[in-house]
């Protein structure tokens, strides 16, 4: 009972305040109450599909359960199943203290910064690999194990599947090698549900992702390696929890010590992968800081399979699984030692709470909101009421302030830099800025729309052209202001005779633009086309005669109206068709859907049948 107690307290504290009702906000931490379902699930841009297939059961139940509800349980679920997997897996590898090892684990510096600025895709494979690398460590034994384990970790999407992939590879090439063809494959087919949609929407879309040159550890000098050691080192240091600490450094050089001291404890099958695989996590961590490596790094993260791992720290999942338990098996390794010695038997004690002691240290600065970054806050009325009237009259939404990330400050409360919000708050179609501001040119989302939207939102800001007709031509027919940053860039929205205000207060204001055609419009005459059950993967156009037809929506590779008629893009990023009538989808949606239903029925198939070997196993022994 206590080995769950503990952790759920444990994860309590730390998050404190942010268990409160109400949103969410920090860096990528958007956590509103109501989600649309990701368009990555249907093979679909423009947002790369990073959260898939973790958020679709959320998404799904956020109408009967808010997301912030079932999104800080997910949160403190991390922690505990982190803490209570790690501790089986210590036991595994013949630890005795190992619930001080799950401590270590489930409380590094590395977790606590990633929960905070809402890394759920990182946070989540990191919290299941405990619990399922004695199977993948060991591939060939049990595929359908080995299936199950590579599906559980696929939860995170790129980030989990490549974490799967890489233990297989490694396991195989360190360990046993039987079935290895099999355990591949096995391993690879579990990444369907994520895997599909991605080459889906990254082949058919255009987006320019910032290279990993700018997401580059925070590991410069000894002290840096040090606490990139105990788990620190975020890119982004403002966020990383215990930043700069002499007493993160020092505990990384105590864990890392007893770690080598202990490794020759870890039982023998495991213990080769799990030294290869704590070296490439390091070193893939570090490699950014280290000459002429970091060229070759920066190389690798800018190809399409790189891209997974262009923030080298994240990786450093890998070393944190060897080093909890190994950094225990030292201490139990060194107390043995001084109970064997009088000479140093006055050392034993100390030996014995090490452990437990550097894991109070590393999560000191992260009590109680994670260090004070998290705090539940009530959105506005006026969110509430754009919402309402977005959703129930929709239509394209332009998402102002145009940045992808600014300061946010809500109710008299911390400022906070956040990713806009928008996109996910309002859902449907939500034009928005996706350069990080990291490096010029950079284009997050595969959205075709976006630079001809920065022409016109650049054009405002300058005083050169009022916005509303040239929103109009780009198919938008609102525009929504947060009040946050530059307002006086945005002063032309108010005095702007083609846009009309809805809503207007503190917090935000809600633009109609007036000179709006509809969903989709006749491309000769202008006038509006009716549309029909339009759905992220399919509406429906009504007839035309001799005209082509423009539908207000981001041009992608893939859709068709019917069987026969491909869709070409418009300048500014829109889709057109042809003259005629009939239902407008994607050919992506099908294999994308399929995969993710494959492998769910994988998933019940392979559960089903290592059940029931179980169950047999039982009979027999029980039998003897």
């Amino acid at each position: 009972m206590l080995t769950w107690l503990v952790p759920v307290v444990a994860g309590a504290i730390v998050l404190g305040p942010a268990l409160a009702p109400g949103s969410l906000f920090n860096l990528d931490l958007v956590l509103v109450p109501h989600f649309d379902l990701p368009n990555g699930f249907w093979g679909l841009g423009p947002e790369l599909p990073r959260r898939l297939p973790l958020w679709v059961p959320i998404s799904w139940l956020s109408p009967w359960i808010p997301a912030t509800i079932s999104g800080k349980a997910l949160m403190l679920a991390v922690f505990v199943l982190a803490w209570v997997g790690m501790t089986r897996l210590a036991h595994a590898f013949g630890v005795r203290w190992a619930f001080v090892a799950g401590a270590l684990y489930a409380l590094s510096p590395f977790v606590l910064t990633r929960t905070a600025v809402g890394h759920f895709m990182i946070t989540v494979p990191l919290a299941v690999l405990p619990w399922v690398l004695p199977v993948l460590l060991r591939p060939g034994r049990s595929l359908n194990r080995t299936f199950l384990g590579a599906a559980a970790l696929s939860l995170g999407g790129h980030f989990g599947g490549s974490m799967a992939v890489t233990v297989v590879v490694v396991a195989l090439l360190c360990g046993e090698r039987k079935r290895w063809g099999w355990a591949l494959l096995v391993t690879v087919v579990a990444q369907g549900a994520w895997l599909v949609p991605a080459l889906a929407v990254a082949s058919a879309g255009d987006a320019n992702l910032a290279p990993g040159a700018v997401f580059g550890t925070d590991a410069s000098g000894v002290l840096g390696l040090l606490r990139l050691s105990a788990g620190g080192g975020f890119w982004n240091t403002y966020f990383q929890v215990g930043v700069g600490s002499a007493a993160q450094a020092l505990a990384g050089l105590v864990l890392l010590a007893l770690a080598v001291f202990g490794t020759r404890s870890i039982v023998g099958w495991a213990r080769r992968p799990m030294v290869a695989l704590a070296a490439i996590g390091w070193l893939l961590s570090a490699a950014s800081t280290m000459v002429g490596v970091s060229a070759v790094l920066d190389w690798f993260t800018g190809t399409t399979i790189g891209a997974v791992w262009r923030e080298p720290q994240r990786v450093l999942v890998l070393y944190l699984v060897w080093l909890a338990p190994a950094a225990v098996l030292g201490a139990q390794r060194a107390y043995d030692t001084a109970l064997a010695s009088p000479k140093w038997l006055w050392s034993a004690g100390a030996f014995a709470a090490l452990p437990a002691v550097v894991a109070a240290v590393l999560v000191a600065p992260g009590v109680w909101g994670v260090g004070g970054q998290l705090h539940a806050e009530s959105v506005p009325s006026s969110w509430n009421a754009t919402r309402a009237l977005v959703r129930d009259q929709p239509g394209t939404v332009l998402a102002l302030p145009w940045f992808q990330y600014y300061n946010q400050q809500l109710d008299g409360g911390p400022v906070r830099r956040v990713l806009n919000p928008m996109p996910l708050f309002l859902g449907g179609d939500v034009l928005a800025a996706s350069n990080n501001g990291l490096q010029a040119g950079v284009q997050e989302r595969a959205d075709p729309r976006e630079p001809a939207a920065d022409v016109v939102v650049r054009a405002m800001t300058d005083g050169s052209e009022p916005p509303g007709r040239a929103l109009a031509a780009l198919g938008v027919r609102w525009v929504v202001l947060q009040k946050t940053v530059h307002l006086k860039d945005y002063a032309a929205l108010s005095v702007d005779p083609d846009l009309e205000v809805k809503i207007d207060d503190d917090a935000m204001a809600l633009y109609e633009v007036k000179g709006w055609t509809g969903g989709a419009f006749d491309a000769t005459s202008g006038e509006s086309v009716a549309t029909s059950g339009t759905g992220p993967a399919w509406v429906h156009l009504a007839d035309t005669e001799g005209n082509d037809v423009i539908w207000n929506h981001p041009a992608s590779g893939g859709w068709r109206r019917g069987w026969s008629d491909t869709a070409t893009a418009t300048e500014d990023g829109r889709l057109r068709f042809d003259s005629g009538g009939g239902v407008v989808w994607n050919v992506a949606t099908l294999p994308s859907l399929l995969s993710q239903f494959v492998v769910l029925g994988l998933t019940v198939v392979a559960g089903w049948r290592v059940r029931r070997s179980r169950t047999r196993w039982y009979r027999t022994r029980s039998r003897a």
